[in-house]
């Protein structure tokens, strides 16, 4: 068996057990939740939150407590490791497809970055000519995309991309997934240290995200006012990667837990509703009780998210007809933020939908001209040297 955290299930045949079928939703929950991220960004990043009415208020506090990025870091556990441990020893394979899925989009992203830092005057001569432009640019272009230069604090809302962070962390879950495999495999002949490890792993990760939560939400208030440590525990896998190692349980233990799954989406949603408005409106963030209806929160929504992929699996296909915009609309909607910002179209009362239209376009032209063909290059073999050499004579 490939790497999984569990003995082998002698009283299940091969014939009996049940996979996740390719027909899913993952890519319209993608998108969904990339929409989500999208209208957060467009007014709780912006100055419109201040001019909404406290009706509007209301209803946007009780939309950002949908979680859209853990949602897809549970998609990514879930899909990431199983492509792994498919053929877990083609490690350059592996990479491989990671890099085309990540790269070429993200390098025509900061292709455009810079194009409209230029335009905006950002990038002077002597900006260009020193340290910062060049650690920063090598890090957009490498795995350090959530650092943001103080020289483009006046840029937009400030943060160039704020949207990046969330790549540097899927690029440390890319790197951990073969190791934590290879261990896994390693001791797979003694179960209960398997689950002992995978255990261990996922405490750490629970309470470096609580440590953080608290932190951010307590005692600084704000991200922004968070201590330095804190913003760079942030960027790393560690305080994510429990909701990743949901989506990994999820994936392995699909056979066990379909009948739970599998067109139940609606149960699950309410069960995660009920625990979200108990646990932000009764028990308080920092109870003990609260804590632990966060946490209860975050592993219905993680099964919630994989139970949406499995109810009425054809529906994406339906609307987007195998058409994956959600990374290309991800990586461009806060440009687009910034830059009509720049433009002064902040207090259009058009702002938002014109955001969201651009994000979408964006997202399609990116998945058609940029996505869609890298990924071609992703089983693509090298040519046998032999064959070579009989065509070149």
């Amino acid at each position: 068996m490939e790497g999984e955290t569990i003995p082998p299930q002698t009283h299940v045949s091969s014939s009996e057990r049940i996979s996740p079928g390719r027909v899913n939703n993952l890519d319209l929950i993608r998108l969904l939740a990339a929409l989500h991220v999208v209208l957060t960004h467009s007014i709780g990043h912006t100055s419109l939150l201040e001019k909404l009415s406290p009706f509007w208020e209301k209803c946007f506090s009780l939309f950002i407590l949908i979680p859209a990025v853990p949602i897809f870091f549970v998609i990514s556990g879930f899909l990431i490791m199983a492509s792994f441990e498919r053929n877990p020893k083609d490690l350059k394979g592996y990479f491989l497809r990671r890099g085309l899925r990540i790269y070429p989009a993200l390098w025509v992203t900061i292709l455009v970055t810079i194009g409209i830092l230029l335009w905006r005057g950002f990038l002077t001569p002597d900006f260009l000519s020193s340290s910062t432009f060049f650690l920063w640019l090598t890090g957009q272009l490498t795995f350090v995309q959530f650092w943001n230069p103080d020289h483009f604090r006046e840029f937009g809302i400030g943060v160039v991309n704020g949207a990046l962070w969330t790549i540097a962390v899927e690029l440390q879950f890319y790197l951990i997934v073969p190791v934590w495999s290879w261990i896994s495999s390693a001791i797979k002949k003694k179960p209960s240290l398997r689950w002992s490890l995978d255990l261990a792993i996922l405490i750490a990760s629970i309470v470096a995200h609580l440590v953080m939560r608290h932190q951010i939400n307590v005692v600084g208030g704000d991200y922004s006012e968070a201590p330095t440590w804190i913003k760079l525990l942030h960027a790393t896998f560690l305080p994510h990667f429990y909701m990743f190692m949901l989506g990994v349980f999820l994936h392995r233990h699909y056979h066990l837990l379909a009948k739970f799954l599998t067109g139940s989406f609606w149960k699950w949603a309410v069960l995660w509703v009920g625990i979200t408005l108990l646990g932000e409106f009764y028990l308080g963030d920092e109870t003990i009780l609260g804590t632990f209806s966060y946490l209860l929160d975050r592993f219905i929504l993680a099964a919630a998210t994989i139970s949406f992929a499995y109810t009425k699996p054809g529906l994406s296909n339906k609307l987007l007809h195998g058409t994956d915009i959600s990374y290309g609309t991800y990586l461009f909607h806060f440009l687009i933020i910034n830059t009509l910002i720049e433009v002064g179209f902040l207090s259009h009362p058009l702002f938002v939908p014109v955001v969201f239209v651009s994000a979408l376009l964006v997202g399609y032209l990116s998945w058609h001209l940029i996505e869609k063909p890298a990924m071609r290059f992703k089983n693509r073999k090298p040519k046998d040297p032999s064959f070579v050499a009989k065509k070149a004579s």
